[in-house]
């Protein structure tokens, strides 16, 4: 799928620090995530998600121990379990059987609202989130998708790290735990 302007290309090779922009405005970037570790003493790990690059923030969560779960803050609204904000929406991301690339549905809808293509870096070509259907024209729901993707990424993060840990079903990691985000800069 190529690129259009319905299509978001990822600045770096990091899921927790990277800019999103539009294949024909490259300098001017969609939306920010950044990530503070929280390895600072009296400093709280958290995401945030910006609109544009310092714009206003869109989401932010804070990292707690998987059992408890992140807690989310969507569009100035109250904090939740991250897990439940997407629950809400039904949505659920699925590695798509036929191409490997994975893919947002909602509901039992089959047909994918967005599907995250990832890098190649032998090619230089970034990884892209292509936004399909009505997610193209509804920036309520484009918001929306970017937050999700990063959720679920950072949950299969930490599924992968538990694993490596043995401590989820003798190191499974998940299901998205094969794609990679690289991009011109190198490999996760």
């Amino acid at each position: 799928m190529e690129p259009t302007d319905h299509t978001l290309l990822f600045s770096a090779d990091n899921a927790y620090n990277t800019t999103l922009h539009s294949p024909s405005s490259p300098d001017q970037p969609l939306y920010s995530i950044t990530s503070n570790p929280g390895i600072d003493s009296g400093s709280t790990a958290f995401t945030a998600v910006t609109k544009g690059e310092s714009g206003e923030e869109l989401a932010r969560w804070i990292w707690r121990a998987r059992w408890r779960g992140d807690l989310l803050t969507y569009a100035g609204g109250k904090a939740v379990k991250a897990t439940s904000w997407i629950a809400e929406r039904g949505w659920r991301w699925k590695v798509a059987e036929e191409s490997g690339e994975v893919e947002l549905f909602a509901g039992k809808d089959t047909t994918p609202l967005a599907r995250f293509v990832s890098s190649a870096p032998a090619t230089s070509e970034p990884a892209r989130l292509h936004l399909l259907g009505e997610a193209a024209d509804d920036q309520e729901i484009q918001d929306a998708i970017v937050v999700s993707f990063f959720l679920q990424e950072r949950f299969r993060r930490e599924k992968q790290w538990a694993g490596q840990a043995g401590k989820v079903d003798g190191g499974r990691t998940g299901a998205l735990a094969s794609f990679s985000m690289a991009g011109p800069m190198g490999g996760m």
